[in-house]
């Protein structure tokens, strides 16, 4: 960041923007819902900002907020692939950047969830970590 509040892109690098906010309340589904909504909205409009942006990185806990008794339950938890990285794809896609999500993840064999990060290329796949 330059003295004047603007982001230039040196000759050689990569335009990175690491998105800083509160850990939302989650205390529904539709909470959950609406925070994606924002995460989405924030992809388009930052890259809509700097053109040249190619990684967006969103804090952890960002989309299900931080609340480990609601995480125990089903309606809280999510999938890769699932509706709600599907929906950080289609964004990344429309805007052309990779991106970092935090999700947690049902754990396939029952057990504690994951806190996972989701890995999405401008093409829409994701991978996770």
């Amino acid at each position: 960041m330059g003295s004047s509040g603007s982001m230039v892109k040196p000759i050689s690098g990569f335009l990175t923007a690491l998105i800083q906010y509160p850990v939302p309340v989650v205390e529904s589904r539709a909470d959950i819902d609406k925070q994606i909504q924002k995460i989405i909205k924030t992809i388009h409009s930052t890259k809509s900002g700097y053109p040249g942006l190619e990684l967006i990185v969103f804090p952890e806990y960002s989309t299900q907020g931080l609340n480990t008794k609601k995480w125990t339950t089903e309606e809280f938890l999510c999938t890769v692939p699932g509706p709600e990285t599907d929906l950080f794809a289609e964004a990344c896609k429309e805007s052309k950047v990779y991106g970092v999500f935090s999700i947690m993840e049902k754990n396939p064999d029952g057990g504690e969830p994951y806190n996972t990060a989701v890995i999405i290329d401008p093409q829409g796949g994701a991978t996770r970590s």
